[in-house]
């Protein structure tokens, strides 16, 4: 088995990953969280999702994550991926056929998978958040099951002079600094507007 922890929202490199799927001839099994997401962006582009077309990929059900949107009353985000859905039992007996996503939440459904002993665990996020707590239980739980653990990452972050390069050929009237410490840096970079806006502020386009 090989066992995938990166973010659902990186789509690139979920993409990469499902086409190693397909090359090694296994099921892509992914969460309905990560499944939405996908379905949301395929009328934007060639993107693999849940369907007959892509029939590799699968849906699993996290205990954590069900109770958690059952309890929001969004049933529906679950229900409409039931026709894709792949059980622990059918993880476990097939374990050496399956490349899946991950993360710490999802301990508890590891648990009660078989044959998860010596699976290949890729994390691909920042290396500070191997600190958190459900994360460190995670690692607790791969030593303890004798897996081969790789930390395989590429920043999403972009330097200084790629971000003028952009600036220079997109001409843009304002510029909006985000995911960034340093946001006041910005007017000393570009000679364009610089609007900062705060987290959960709404701005209109």
């Amino acid at each position: 088995m090989t066992l995938l922890h990166f973010s659902a929202q990186n789509i690139d490199r979920l993409v990469s990953f499902y086409r190693a799927s397909l090359k090694t001839g296994k099921i892509f099994a992914i969460d309905f969280y990560t499944a939405n997401i996908l379905a949301c962006l395929k009328d934007y582009a060639m993107i693999p999702y849940p369907s007959e077309n892509y029939a590799n990929i699968r849906v699993f059900f996290p205990y954590w994550l069900c109770r958690r949107i059952t309890q929001q009353g969004e049933q529906e985000l679950m229900y409409r991926y039931k026709s894709y859905k792949i059980t622990r039992k059918e993880i476990s007996d097939r374990s050496g056929e399956i490349m899946m996503m991950v993360r710490p939440s999802m301990l508890k459904d590891f648990k009660s998978i078989k044959n998860i002993e010596g699976a290949t665990f890729i994390y691909s996020l920042w290396e500070g958040y191997l600190q958190d707590d459900s994360m460190q239980k995670m690692m607790k739980f791969i030593k303890k099951k004798n897996m081969v653990f790789y930390q395989v990452h590429t920043s999403g972050h972009v330097e200084i002079d790629t971000l003028k390069e952009v600036v220079k050929k997109l001409k843009p009237g304002k510029i909006i600094p985000i995911h960034t410490f340093y946001p006041d840096k910005y007017s000393g970079l570009f000679s364009r507007k610089i609007e900062q806006v705060s987290d959960g502020e709404v701005f209109g386009v």
